[in-house]
């Protein structure tokens, strides 16, 4: 008699993966959304009616006479360097957010509860889930952290030639919240927390080491930046982005390895 093969175990398709994956971290993308905003009304207000009043304010300050009692718009301009300061601190945030939750709750807390474990027998190779882990966050992370760089690189430039206290393009804070640096630092952020919750396999130490390690990230693409004998706002952007880009592919990789190899001890 011919025994009967077991019937394979299929491997979910794109779709399908895609489908669960918003469906565990739909939380998430709903607090992603509402961080965006919120940033974005901020921002918009700053580089608007909030910049055009601190502009008004330096006008009436340099038309004012010496000698002679002068009223100008000191608190648009207070309000205006205060605001900017505060938004530009909290955008800056959001990429050691993001490395807290990927540690925390994209690959940590699934592998501490199991839940990856049980994936990977239902056809769906580890290679893949951490693959899949990585991409449709990363188009997210991307497509906000793409648009509050925008909103902020508008917001500053609102300030220039009108606003005399604004900052230079080569503030850090300024500099890291504007064009694809900050983009590209989010990216890494998520690599860094991602490979943080597969090393520790646990919630809570990947959530505390998380955010150090992308800070980690941040301080070493700074030094290497700082030695480039440009002095240019667009071309130091893009060579900070594209050596930020490379050390989260490096993150990635080595996740892959760790996953690769290390899966018996994951089980």
């Amino acid at each position: 008699m011919t025994a009967l093969a077991a019937p394979a175990t299929l491997s979910p398709g794109p779709r399908a993966l895609a489908r669960l994956l918003l469906r565990l971290h739909r939380p998430a993308l709903f607090l992603w959304v509402l961080l965006l905003l919120a940033l974005s009304a901020v921002l918009l207000f700053v580089g608007g009616p909030l910049a055009d009043d601190a502009a008004l304010g330096w006008r009436e300050y340099h038309a004012c006479v010496p000698g002679k009692r002068c009223s100008y718009g000191q608190e648009a301009i207070l309000l205006h360097r205060d605001v900017y300061a505060y938004v530009t601190s909290v955008t800056l945030a959001v990429p050691f957010l993001v490395a807290a939750w990927a540690g925390a709750s994209l690959t940590g807390r699934e592998i501490e509860n199991g839940t990856a474990q049980l994936v990977w027998t239902q056809g769906l190779s580890p290679e893949r889930w951490f693959a899949a882990k990585l991409a449709l966050p990363a188009v997210a992370v991307a497509a906000g952290a793409g648009l509050l760089a925008a909103l902020h690189t508008a917001a500053w430039s609102s300030g220039r030639g009108r606003i005399d206290n604004a900052k230079p393009w080569d503030d850090t804070a300024t500099f890291y919240a504007n064009g694809p640096a900050f983009v590209a630092l989010c990216l890494a952020g998520l690599v860094a927390g991602a490979l943080a919750g597969l090393a520790w396999r646990r919630t809570l130490p990947a959530l505390v080491t998380a955010p150090a390690a992308a800070a980690l990230v941040w301080l070493v693409a700074d030094q290497a930046v700082s030695v480039l004998p440009v002095s240019h706002f667009w071309p130091v952007q893009l060579m900070t982005a594209a050596l930020l880009l490379a050390v989260a592919a490096a993150l990635a990789c080595a996740g892959f390895r760790l996953i690769r190899h290390g899966t018996g001890a994951l089980a």
